[in-house]
């Protein structure tokens, strides 16, 4: 049986910790696993309900994960964590999110942890800030990875932009885990999810509604598809926009709604007839794709984005910018349409493709749950993952 140590930075709503509370939950039936979970930032939704089914797992909630270039801050996080790992003494680290692969990575090589595992589930060099600050940050990333065993990414895009175009780290040193989800989860054959989130709403059942699922940041660009849906409705004049999540851009965005003209609601203020609604976070993921009819991103950085797998697995077509590991999973005109970042002209035309043509959302639909089935397993996902321990064989862990 192997200690393994998960450090994942900010228990918050998102595909990060998707995956590491997935591998706590999948690893704690052989092994002994310590979890160590950052807080939620301010305006991020807490992920505390998806610990259920962590039972076997020892959990410590630890301050100090947030991003910021201040170095006395990682200094005191490193030590924190410095502490909690002498004292669990594992055969095994796994960081995810950058600050707690900074600190966590740092405070496993200073303790000659044998076996140290970073996973990448975006790229903060890339599309979050400026040119001299990114390049700070690939540069520690460099050193990093010198004291990290394996890099892992979600997709074979991820690699070759880690190994070739960023140079993080040598080709034998970073390996592909995609992440996946239970697709069955989505299936709505009676159309009862489907009910509950229009009656929630106030749907009509053929009104027509986009949904974009993810944090309100600059590097999700949602005032585009705010932009885009403003010039979407003098040609489908009930449709509704559904922002689900939350972030520092929401003021922002109502403002800009309200510059447009468009009639908003959020959870403090709900509206009946609102064109556009502020969601906040939400639980039952699988009413909300079921109540869609199309779900968009319009990012101008991803990773391997799982509300796009949830949005295929419950027969959703999908309209995103081409970037990250998006191509991968969608498939141009099969199950969705890909256009260049912030092509409103491309975005705008897809969308209208979409929402005109009512057998191509559905053929489009079935094209995505096939993909999602077959794909996104995410038994298959945690299969790969499993092979890292196999691994910690070479270091003799019993």
């Amino acid at each position: 049986m192997a200690r393994i140590a998960i450090i994942l930075g900010r228990l918050s709503v998102g595909g990060a910790t998707r995956v590491a509370l997935d591998t706590a939950r999948y690893w704690q039936q052989h092994h002994e696993v310590l979890l160590i979970t950052g807080e939620p930032g301010a305006e991020e939704g807490s992920a505390g309900i998806m610990l259920q089914g962590l039972d076997k797992v020892q959990h410590i909630s630890l301050q100090g994960f947030h991003r910021t270039l201040a170095p006395w801050q990682h200094v005191q996080t490193y030590r924190k964590l410095r502490q909690i790992l002498r004292q669990f003494r594992p055969h095994q680290v796994h960081t995810h999110t950058p600050v707690a692969g900074l600190t966590g990575r740092l405070a496993a090589a200073s303790l000659q942890v044998p076996m140290v595992v970073h996973f990448y589930h975006g790229f903060l060099f890339s599309g979050y800030y400026g040119s001299i600050t990114s390049r700070l940050i690939r540069l520690v990333e460099r050193w990093l990875a010198g004291k990290t065993d394996l890099l892992m990414v979600l997709s074979q895009g991820q690699q070759k932009q880690l190994v070739h175009s960023y140079h993080i780290a040598p080709a034998e040193k970073v390996r592909v885990a995609p992440a996946g989800i239970n697709p069955a989860d989505f299936a709505d054959p009676a159309g009862r999810l489907r009910t509950l989130f229009r009656q929630q709403y106030r749907l009509d059942e053929h009104q027509l509604a986009i949904g974009m699922v993810g944090r309100l940041v600059a590097v999700k660009n949602p005032a585009f598809l705010l932009e885009t849906v403003a010039r979407l409705l003098p040609a489908f004049p009930g449709l509704r926009l559904f922002y689900v999540g939350d972030g520092p851009l929401a003021p922002a965005l109502q403002q800009q709604c309200a510059q447009l003209g468009l009639p908003f609601s959020t959870p403090q203020h709900p509206g009946n007839q609102a064109t556009v609604t502020f969601c906040s976070w939400q639980e039952n993921m699988p009413m909300v794709m079921a109540g869609l009819d199309v779900v968009a991103l319009s990012s101008v950085s991803e990773g391997t984005p799982l509300c796009i797998m949830e949005a295929m697995a419950a027969g959703k077509p999908v309209v995103s910018t081409a970037v990250g590991a998006i191509p991968e999973m969608v498939e141009d005109g099969i199950n969705g349409f890909l256009v260049a970042e912030n092509d409103l002209p491309a975005y705008l035309g897809a969308l209208k493709r979409l929402l005109a043509d009512a057998n191509l959302r559905a053929a489009m639909g079935q094209n995505a749950t096939a993909r999602a089935q077959n794909s996104f397993n995410q038994q298959h996902g945690l299969e790969n993952l499993s092979q890292l321990l196999d691994l910690a064989n070479e270091f003799k862990v019993v």
